[in-house]
């Protein structure tokens, strides 16, 4: 049975979900009963927070007198643009353009020992490649690093993976998601090398930084993080050596 797994498809479901549902003026328990689902269900769809199965999504579609469509398009279709329009923006304009409150991130976790990984750390190197999840790496024998970056996630009222415990030493799912957007946070023993980029002015981050002590933090005007370098991410990440190689295609003709 196909399933839906990936960040970017289960978002795309539940908009649409939302949407259709919304518009036909139907509660999520009302929806639940129609498509003889829990309303659980419904409420995770549409929170992109439960791998779905095709199945299940034109069940809940066929419910509302819809029916489940797909089409084929070329591997990169969904990036060339954003690859193309990316090349040569100043940092803050790119992490502004993100898919997550990276700046928000970096002001809660300051003075927390991490490294941003994957398309994240890419980008920060100048490649324009989407970003919709942060990825960090915090050092797995850093107690300190691991209670405080959970204290800010609880604080913030963040979500991990199907509601299960926030606490970092805890092992259970590395997705986080709260107001702020996804992040994927990776326990690494021993750190890979780091290089250092800096960001200034870092973007205003989209919502306050309120925790749950109605305490705020006020955001950074700059940050200096650590990334994985390119070389790394390359040998490390088959998936995103492809869209480096992609972005290098389009921005210099190279094709060997």
């Amino acid at each position: 049975m196909a399933s839906i797994k990936d960040d970017r498809s289960a978002d795309r479901v539940a908009e649409v979900l939302r949407a259709e549902r919304e518009g036909r003026a139907l509660s999520q328990t009302t929806l639940a009963e129609m498509a003889g689902v829990s309303s659980t269900t419904i409420s995770q769809l549409e929170l992109g927070r439960r791998a779905s199965t095709l199945d299940l999504v034109d069940r809940v579609l066929r419910s509302m007198g819809l029916r489940l469509h797909l089409e084929t398009e070329p591997q990169f279709a969904d990036v060339d643009d954003v690859i193309r329009q990316g090349a040569g923006r100043p940092l803050t304009d790119v992490v502004a353009g993100w898919g997550t409150d990276a700046a928000a991130y970096f002001s809660l976790f300051d003075g927390i020992p991490f490294v941003v990984e994957g398309a994240a750390a890419a980008a920060l190197q100048g490649v324009p490649v989407p970003v919709e999840t942060l990825e960090i790496a915090v050092a797995a024998d850093d107690e300190e690093a691991l209670e405080r970056m959970t204290f800010m996630l609880e604080a913030i009222g963040a979500g991990r993976g199907d509601y299960e415990n926030r606490d970092l030493r805890i092992p259970g799912s590395p997705d986080y998601r709260s107001m702020h957007g996804p992040v994927r946070i990776r326990l690494a023993s021993p750190f890979e090398q780091v290089c250092w980029v800096d960001i200034d002015p870092l973007p205003e981050p989209t919502f306050s930084l309120t925790l749950f002590l109605r305490e705020k933090i006020e955001p950074l005007p700059r940050a200096r993080v650590g990334v994985t370098p390119l070389f790394s991410l390359e040998t490390a990440d088959g998936q995103l050596q492809r869209v480096i190689q992609r972005s290098r295609e389009l921005l210099t003709g190279d094709r060997a």
